[in-house]
């Protein structure tokens, strides 16, 4: 991440839940092909998935999908890539001792071990067999997940528990459910130290000195009884001050 702001912005920026991120992509991305695939291999398969990781992190704000934790570029956008993985770089060997109770050959006859794509190129052979086989194993776990979710997700929809008022969105959820911030804001002057505190994604001009009390205070009057439509969302919402400061 840091690299690929370098080159776009000319600025080096360090963030350590990019970092931290990048490094669960790695994880999550080798667990499909572990066993099956050379330590060079295992390797490029992680760097790649760094990479996929800050390009879904950032289509993710583009399109504004809320997404607090990067789960989705993290889980499922490289277990996906995890997945296709074993398809290009399972290596044939390693295929027949980790199922060396099953006929591992592209045909079922006994012949040549099935191999990753890059494998069977390498011999001159183009067998996407394997490949084939990981992408209708995903498509299964796909199809199986939203079958088993979505009347779950209907179900909370339709009882209002879906998702959280949208004021409390603004405010943060760590302020209105847990009682402070998940982040310090007020270290130093740099990029988090700026005096602003960011709440929800919107920077809000919030002395650093205020405490907890005061921001659960001005949390309540933001979740006051006053009742008004804002784009056809009904959110309670309500005018208040901060010494002298409107919100």
């Amino acid at each position: 991440d840091t690299i690929l702001a370098e080159r776009r912005t000319g600025e080096a920026t360090f963030n350590l839940q990019a970092c931290l991120n990048g490094c669960l992509s790695g994880l999550v991305s080798i667990t499909a092909g572990c066993a099956l695939v050379e330590p060079w291999a295992a390797l490029v398969i992680g760097i790649i998935a760094g990479f996929i990781y800050c390009l879904a992190s950032d289509l993710l704000v583009r399109f504004k999908i809320d997404d607090a934790v990067d789960a989705i570029p993290v889980h499922m956008c490289n277990g996906v890539w995890g997945c296709l993985a074993v398809g290009l770089l399972a290596n044939p060997t390693r295929i027949q001792h980790a199922y060396s109770s099953f006929d591992t050959s592209s045909d079922g006859a006994g012949a040549d071990a099935i191999a990753g794509l890059f494998y069977s190129w390498y011999h001159n052979e183009s067998d996407f067999s394997l490949l084939g086989a990981q992408v209708v194993g995903m498509l299964f776990i796909i199809g199986w997940v939203l079958v088993i979710m979505t009347p779950f997700f209907l179900a909370l929809s339709y009882a209002g528990w879906f998702r959280s008022d949208p004021l409390e969105e603004i405010v943060g959820l760590d302020i209105s459910y847990h009682g402070g911030n998940a982040y310090h804001m007020d270290y130093g002057n740099g990029d988090y130290g700026d005096g602003n505190s960011s709440v929800g994604g919107h920077m809000c001009e919030i002395d650093a000195e205020l405490d907890c009390d005061v921001e659960m205070d001005m949390h309540g009057k933001m979740m006051g009884e006053k009742e008004q439509s804002y784009d056809g969302t009904e959110m309670r919402t309500e005018q208040y001050e901060i010494e002298g400061n409107e919100w």
